[in-house]
């Protein structure tokens, strides 16, 4: 399923933080570009990696871990 409007996901990939053509992620809000994840994606339901393997993805990040990805915010909300 790809995204087309705003419905509760996020407009922009999980795994590269850019907007795009995106699939959208069944059981989450998150979405990933096609090239950006390594499974196969068949036509019907996508279900993300960190929805198929919670334990592999951290709960809490560090800092610079964190800084990063408020950059990346930062970034993409001056785009707008």
């Amino acid at each position: 399923m790809y995204f087309q409007e705003r419905d509760g996901h996020d407009w922009y990939c999980f795994e590269c933080h850019r907007g795009g053509e995106v699939l959208l992620c069944t059981t989450c809000h998150r979405v990933f570009h096609e090239v950006c994840i390594t499974d196969d994606v068949k036509s019907g339901k996508f279900v993300c990696p960190v929805c198929k393997n919670p334990k592999k993805f951290p709960v809490e990040l560090k800092k610079n871990e964190l800084n990063t990805i408020l950059g990346y915010t930062s970034i993409r909300l001056k785009e707008k």
